[in-house]
């Protein structure tokens, strides 16, 4: 049997970045298609996807 794969894409332009399956780990990558740093993680099967933008302040968000 073929386990699927993931799609993992971009929070803010919704282009696809990889794919795959996460288990007990952490992934950054940038899109090259709008440039902004995308966090997917899986910590205890839990799924926790962030993206590094800013706000409207233009201060950094934090991202642990």
């Amino acid at each position: 049997m073929t386990e699927q794969l993931r799609d993992y894409r971009c929070l803010t332009c919704n282009k696809l970045l990889f794919k795959g399956n996460l288990v007990d780990s952490i992934v950054e990558i940038k899109c090259k298609g709008c440039k902004q740093i995308n966090i997917f993680a899986n910590k205890d099967g839990k799924d926790d996807f962030r993206s590094t933008g800013s706000t409207p302040s233009g201060q950094a968000v934090p991202v642990q």
